[in-house]
């Protein structure tokens, strides 16, 4: 729940004896551990809902999980009123319209990385949306349905080509067996 709170959660994380007895199968399981960003919800209503469900047990089989995009636009200039309200009132309209409405929007945290034994990029300014698809395989139609919208070719693909430095990165993440975002 913001900055101040980030230290406190993270130094009693890292220094509990869950993190110690575990941190060498843990830190085998990470592929990148250095492309970090520090980023904090655009507003409350697009922060990451909070989960009604409960967590499979430890061991349980996997359930089959959906796909979650994460979506990242470097702009030049720190994310801004305007922006918010583009992403409100044309991109998010626009993906749900297209069957696949934001599950988040995030932007960078300018505060200072007060816990530096994990290093962040800073000097950045991103926006992040994060969606969910059933499959890979559905993405290409869903990026072709949203680009071909009235909303996105009439309100934001020329404000995207304005304020982005280069082209918005789509990371596809696989939900673990645990994860609340099933």
């Amino acid at each position: 729940d913001g900055m101040p709170r980030r230290r406190g959660a993270l130094e009693a994380f890292y220094g509990g004896p869950v993190w110690k007895a575990n941190r060498e199968a843990a830190n085998a399981t990470m592929i990148d551990s250095d492309n970090v960003l520090l980023l904090r919800p655009v507003a409350a209503e697009w922060a990451f809902a909070a989960s009604t469900q409960s967590r499979p047990p430890v061991g349980a089989p996997p359930a089959r999980a959906r796909l979650i995009v994460a979506n990242l636009y470097s702009l030049s200039t720190p994310v801004d009123d305007s922006f918010r309200r583009l992403f409100r009132d044309a991109i998010a309209p626009a993906l749900a319209e297209a069957g696949a409405p934001p599950l988040a929007a995030l932007e960078s945290e300018s505060g200072e990385n007060d816990f530096p034994r994990l290093p962040v990029r800073t000097g950045e300014h991103l926006f992040v949306w994060f969606a969910s698809v059933a499959t890979a395989e559905e993405l290409p139609d869903l990026e072709a349905r949203v680009m071909r919208s009235r909303r996105w070719v009439q309100a934001v693909a020329s404000e995207l080509e304005r304020r982005l430095l280069r082209a918005p990165e789509h990371l596809r993440l696989a939900p673990t067996a645990r994860s609340l975002l099933r």
